[in-house]
């Protein structure tokens, strides 16, 4: 047979599979009336473990039985995924406790970040609120959640990716521990200076203080002063206050300019970072589920069953139901050893019918499904 042949069979075959494809989904739709009736799950592990094994055991052609179960493994899969799709239409789907808003910024807005006045956090606060509402300072990013989750503060701010050192997997944690949700978020550029009293020379220092991230930022710059010891502080902005309390000039501190600014220091050097593009992204936090009329990004967060292919098929509803994935590490599950949850970052609208069936499918087959915020994507 040539090459047209060979290709005209197969595309006779095509045909008869997309029929019969067309005849089992009218079958699944069946399937998932009778479920939404009786309340039973869509899947059944059990069941189709039993198919699976059934279906290499009548494989005849030697070496394609994986394949072959493999084939229907995803068959079934997209009938799940239908069998969702209905019941998200037909009122069945995920009960979201969704309050849409115009506005996170009002004048009355109590606001709450992490570090001191001239930190990152708070230059970040103030690049989206501004002077509007009350603004307090917190010791660390837990108080600030916990700010939050008290209804003590209406929003926080905290940072929660660095685009050299990437996630900060504290804040990812406390997301999956406390209810709150993350309704904006917004970048703000770190440019790393060193900060001393008035007249530092820069021979003459040999102790520089900065949050541990922003030592790590600075990796190059620091090598070429191995003289100097490290000391990591909590936050930038104290450790800029460090310096200028101490007026010693053997002291430095890595921070922003504002920093400078605001505790009488001295702009020694600049642009310290080892990448020229540094930025981190900062999340707005609240206790309800908000959204925006923006919002375009939904973050998540589950657990997957330990066995082969299910995390790819936990995965499947997002592309089966057409969402792009921005995102997707796991962390080690607090209180379960060897255990991890997944954060999954998708495109999407929580109004949209095919998010709410994909994350319907995602809930009902994981553990522990939370959505930890829905949110427009900063530009």
């Amino acid at each position: 047979m040539d090459l047209k042949n060979i290709r005209d069979e197969i595309d006779e075959i095509d045909d008869e599979i997309v029929a019969l494809y067309e005849r089992r989904v009218a079958l699944t739709d069946a399937v998932a009336t009778y479920k939404m009736e009786t309340g039973k799950p869509v899947l059944d592990r059990q069941r189709e473990k039993q198919k699976l094994a059934f279906v290499k055991g009548t494989v005849n052609r030697p070496g394609i039985a994986e394949d072959a179960a493999a084939l229907i493994a995803n068959i079934m899969v997209l009938s799940r995924k239908n069998q969702y799709d209905r019941m998200a239409r037909n009122g069945h789907g995920l009960k979201l406790d969704v309050h849409e808003i115009q506005s996170v910024v009002c004048r009355d807005v109590r606001i709450g970040y992490q570090g001191e006045a001239g930190g990152y956090g708070y230059l970040a606060m103030k690049r989206y609120f501004g002077d509007y509402g009350t603004q307090g300072a917190y010791a660390n990013f837990e108080d600030v959640v916990l700010a939050v989750e008290r209804e003590e503060i209406d929003c926080g701010v905290i940072p929660i990716e660095n685009s050299t050192a990437g996630e900060v997997t504290q804040v990812y944690d406390l997301l999956i521990r406390h209810q709150i949700h993350i309704v904006d978020e917004v970048t703000f550029p770190i440019r790393h200076a060193l900060l001393g009293v008035a007249g530092t020379r820069r021979d003459e220092i040999r102790t520089v203080y900065s949050h541990p991230q922003a030592l790590m930022q600075c990796a190059g710059f620091l090598a070429a002063h191995k003289e100097w010891l490290r000391v990591s502080l909590s936050n930038t902005a104290v450790s800029a206050r460090k310096v200028a309390e101490d007026a010693d000039p053997t002291q430095a501190a890595i921070g922003s300019k504002e920093a400078a600014k605001f505790f009488g220091l001295e702009v020694i050097a600049e642009g310290l970072a080892d990448e020229e593009r540094n930025t981190t992204k900062f999340i707005i936090i609240k206790k309800r589920c908000e959204q925006l009329p923006n919002a375009n990004r939904i973050l998540i967060s589950f657990r997957a069953p330990h066995e082969i292919g299910s995390l790819y098929e936990l995965l499947s509803h997002t592309k089966y139901n057409g969402l792009n994935m921005t995102k997707i590490f796991s962390r080690p599950t607090p209180e379960r050893q060897w255990d991890y949850s997944f954060f999954v970052e998708i495109d999407g609208n929580l109004k949209q019918e095919r998010v709410r069936a994909a994350l319907l499918g995602i809930a009902k087959e994981a553990t522990d499904f939370q959505i930890l915020g829905s949110y427009p994507e900063f530009e």
